[in-house]
C-alpha cells in the first residue's frame, strides 16, 4: 500500500491460516449426486475457503456472502451471469441475498469458494493511489 493513512487502517490484528488442501477429506456434496467438497479452514474461523468438484450442469449455490466472496474456477468450466468461465476464471460477488449459483459445464468443473467475513471491512480504504498519485478506483 502506498498510502500512510491507509496502512493505519489495516486490520493489525489479522489471522493467519495455513494447510494442505490434501490433509482434508473429500465429502459427499449435499443434492448433487458424483458432487464433492472439502473444507480448507475450519468452519468457525471466521472467513471460509470451500474447494467444490461437481459434475456436469450442477448448480453450485453458496450463502450469502454480506463481505464478498472469490468464485474461482480450478478446473472444466461454470456458467455465471451467462458467460463461461474456465480457469482462471473467477468471480467476485458481495450481497446479503443469495446470488445467481454457478452452473457447471458438459465436463463439471472444480471450483474454490473464498468468502471474507466482517474482517475485510479493517482491511483499509478502497481508495488506490495510482503511479501517479491520482486516484484510481
Amino acid at each position: 500500500m502506498s498510502s500512510v493513512e491507509a496502512r493505519r487502517k489495516i486490520h493489525l490484528q489479522g489471522r493467519i491460516y495455513a494447510a494442505l488442501a490434501s490433509d482434508f477429506p473429500w465429502q459427499p456434496l449435499p443434492d448433487v449426486p458424483e458432487g464433492y467438497y472439502k473444507l480448507l479452514m475450519p468452519p468457525d474461523f471466521g472467513p471460509a475457503a470451500v474447494l467444490v468438484k461437481a459434475p456436469a450442469h450442477a448448480a453450485l449455490a453458496m450463502p450469502p456472502a454480506e463481505f464478498g466472496r472469490y468464485e474461482v474456477v480450478l478446473a472444466g468450466s461454470v456458467i455465471a451471469d451467462g458467460k463461461e468461465l474456465a480457469p482462471p476464471g473467477f468471480r467476485y460477488v458481495r450481497d446479503e441475498r443469495m446470488v445467481e449459483p454457478l452452473i457447471t459445464s458438459e465436463h463439471g468443473a472444480t471450483v474454490a469458494f473464498l468468502t471474507f467475513d466482517k474482517d475485510a471491512l479493517e482491511g483499509g480504504d478502497r481508495l488506490v493511489e495510482g503511479v501517479d498519485g491520482d486516484p484510481k478506483g
